[in-house]
């Protein structure tokens, strides 16, 4: 049986699981800050302080930007003023 953890964000962190690449037309391009690549994540878990985004959101972020960690599945830690940019949900 896998191991469950427990894992809640603190102040205006963001606990997200990252979005694999679609390859598709698109009409917004990221520009990428200083040569680092974005990600696409969906946010699992939000700290008490967030103000602007919930669970379920679909955020950019800058690759750079975050802490990896392993909880049983990869996830990314950020914080809430790193978020680039929200998507709709069929984004």
């Amino acid at each position: 049986m896998p191991k469950t953890i427990s894992f809640a964000p603190m102040g205006r962190g963001l606990l997200c699981r990252e979005l694999p690449e679609k390859k598709r037309e698109s009409t917004l391009v990221v520009v990428e800050q200083y040569g680092s690549p974005c990600l696409r994540a969906e946010v699992v878990a939000c700290g008490p302080e967030v103000r602007d985004i919930s669970v379920g959101d679909r955020i950019v972020v800058p690759s750079i930007a975050g802490m990896n960690l392993d909880l049983g599945e990869p996830m990314l830690l950020v914080n809430e003023n790193v978020v680039l940019a929200t998507l709709e949900k069929g984004e």
